[in-house]
């Protein structure tokens, strides 16, 4: 049981560390919205290119499905509740970071 909370919290660390990395490479060095350089560290670790070429259970970038965690029934994916929850806190900094003002501007010239 301690396992899938060590695999879950370290996988969750490690999303966020790459994240904020590649984040500020793109601000930085790219002049590029650190946004992003966060969707491509996520592509990069994610199941598609590193989180892909691991297939033995490996104490790192194990983003595969953990069987019966937590004591509940069924299956757990790791990446799909991080991909979620990162979702869910993009669209509301997204909605944060809005000029209101600005939007109610240029409003009228849209709807023309």
């Amino acid at each position: 049981m301690e396992a899938v909370y060590f695999k879950f919290i370290l996988s969750l660390g490690l999303v966020l560390i790459f994240a904020r990395i590649f984040g500020e490479l793109a601000e930085r060095y790219l002049k590029q919205p650190p946004v992003l350089g966060e969707l491509v560290a996520g592509i990069i670790i994610g199941p598609f290119l590193l989180g892909g070429l691991i297939f033995n259970d490996p104490i790192i970038l194990n983003f595969a499905t953990v069987h019966n965690p937590f004591g509940m029934i069924g299956d757990f994916d790791i990446m799909y509740v991080i991909a979620t929850i990162a979702v869910v806190i993009l669209l509301f900094q997204a909605g944060v970071e809005t000029d209101t003002q600005a939007f109610l501007k240029q409003a009228p010239t849209v709807l023309q």
